[in-house]
């Protein structure tokens, strides 16, 4: 819902962020949800309230930060902990559109699977919406997915309990989708379609080679309608053939975001039809 100003015209509406824009208003944000998450208890202190060292949580991150983020010694790091988030915050204020992005990413990797970090990616798809911008967290993975539904589509493939194979293909090609500066549309394309081969692979239980027969096999046993039959046989035509997994899309010279992104949700959404009618029976 629009906010007073931009409905009775005192304010120009929002639009839609370029992939590369990072105004004050985003960027704060992620500054301000990085420090109530993760960048927090700074320093310990005596009793009249003297910095005697790093308080052991800003200890741990910050650690992290010098050695796997910004790739310096941890010797590096100020003695006093104060200093240190000053150069933290220095940095983070200056970094590129991208690095923003793998910095909050950075810090949501530091716990998976931890409340925080849900927490955290959870607050971030929320700055994310409100600023229109063209990234949301799926698990704790960024990428160029706004569009709430065809994100939840993404995030359950790579959240599946079934199959690892998916989960791990789904999750790759989501990197190399989204990857910054330079995403990688063509490897994301075989990661997605290597997911649906997964998938079949468990839902018939056979070996990975070709998914045009134990497809049908699978259709057969979970009694799928005739036209829907039909749908995914045509997708698999367009992803396979005879010798196995081979995107016939792959043979074009020029592959775009559209094309990587149709896979992506298409091949996360199939996969997750599947496993979904493995478990009904």
């Amino acid at each position: 819902m629009s906010n007073f100003s931009n409905r009775f015209g005192y304010e120009p509406a929002q639009t839609d962020l370029s992939e590369t824009a990072m105004p004050n208003t985003l960027r704060d944000g992620l500054w301000d949800l990085s420090r109530i998450y993760f960048i927090k208890d700074i320093a310990e202190r005596d009793i009249i309230e003297r910095i005697v060292g790093y308080g052991s949580g800003f200890d741990r991150i910050s650690r992290a930060i010098w050695f796997s983020f910004f790739k310096e010694s941890v010797d590096d790091r100020p003695r006093n902990p104060e200093s240190a988030l000053q150069i933290l915050r220095s940095r983070f204020k200056e970094f590129p559109f991208f690095k923003v992005y793998e910095f909050i990413e950075f810090l949501a990797n530091t716990s998976p699977g931890s409340s925080i970090s849900d927490e955290f990616t959870s607050s971030c798809n929320m700055l994310f919406e409100r600023e229109r911008a063209a990234f949301r967290f799926a698990d704790t993975i960024l990428i160029r997915i706004s569009d709430e539904a065809e994100r939840k589509e993404i995030e359950d493939a790579i959240l599946q309990d079934h199959s690892v194979g998916v989960r791990s293909h789904i999750q790759r090609a989501a990197q190399l989708y989204s990857h910054l500066p330079n995403p990688d549309y063509r490897n994301s394309i075989k990661e997605s379609v290597s997911a649906i081969e997964s998938a079949v692979s468990f839902v018939t239980g056979q070996k990975p080679g070709g998914i045009a027969k134990p497809l049908r096999s699978a259709i057969a046993e979970f009694n799928i309608h005739p036209a829907l039959r039909d749908g995914f046989e045509k997708l698999y035509a367009y992803t396979s053939d005879a010798e196995g997994i081979r995107h016939a899309l792959l043979d074009e010279p020029s592959l775009t975001q559209a094309d990587a992104r149709y896979m992506l949700i298409s091949c996360s959404a199939f996969a997750n039809y599947l496993l979904a009618k493995k478990a009904e029976n």
